[in-house]
């Protein structure tokens, strides 16, 4: 009766301990795949809004200055009768919200003059790169910065609106003329 238990229960224990090593290792990737899938998706709501902010603020300020003595510059703060360009809009606004633990930025391997020295790390590259060959899609990695695990996410910046195409053409700085509608301008990175 003794060897019967035995025959009975050593299957239910293997199986029962196979479980909990399959729990114990499941559990975690799964958990941190649905937090990589949540951070992706806030950060992809958080480029959403910035990019609806950029498109009110192109149709509703910027257009209504032309032919006015207001100017759009990136050299604006301090300056009477100049506001931001709305690129130096998105950077000033990304460096108000580092407090609340969002760090945005928006870098191109194009950069005006006055952002040439800023050097992007390789996950600014890879993302670079990505996105020139998938505009449509989203660029994510993990990586540890500060001791801490973050969730990074890069969208295309696009050129949207032809009367950005234009002024990135005809600016006397510009890096690169040519610029088309459609054209990835940028990346837009959420940490």
């Amino acid at each position: 009766e003794k060897n019967l238990f035995l025959k009975l229960m050593a299957p239910l224990v293997v199986v029962f301990l196979v479980g909990i090593i399959i729990l114990g290792i499941g559990i975690p990737s799964l958990l941190k795949k649905n937090a990589v899938d949540d951070a992706t998706g806030a950060a992809q709501k958080t480029v959403a809004q910035f990019k609806t902010l950029r498109k009110y603020y192109v149709s509703n300020v910027i257009n209504k200055i032309k032919g006015s003595p207001v100017k759009a510059s990136h050299l604006h703060k301090g300056v009477e009768g100049t506001i931001p360009v709305p690129a130096t809009l998105i950077h000033d606004m990304s460096k108000l919200l580092v407090d609340q633990g969002t760090a945005m930025t928006l870098y191109s391997a194009y950069p005006f003059p006055n952002r040439s020295k800023r050097q992007l790390d390789d996950f600014g590259k890879d993302a670079w790169k990505y996105l020139n060959e998938n505009p449509d899609k989203v660029f994510v990695e993990t990586a540890d910065i500060d001791e801490k695990e973050v969730v990074r996410v890069a969208v295309a910046d696009r050129m949207v609106a032809q009367g950005c195409v234009d002024c990135h053409n005809s600016h006397p700085d510009t890096p690169r003329k040519g610029w088309k509608m459609g054209d990835v301008r940028g990346v837009l990175q959420i940490d």
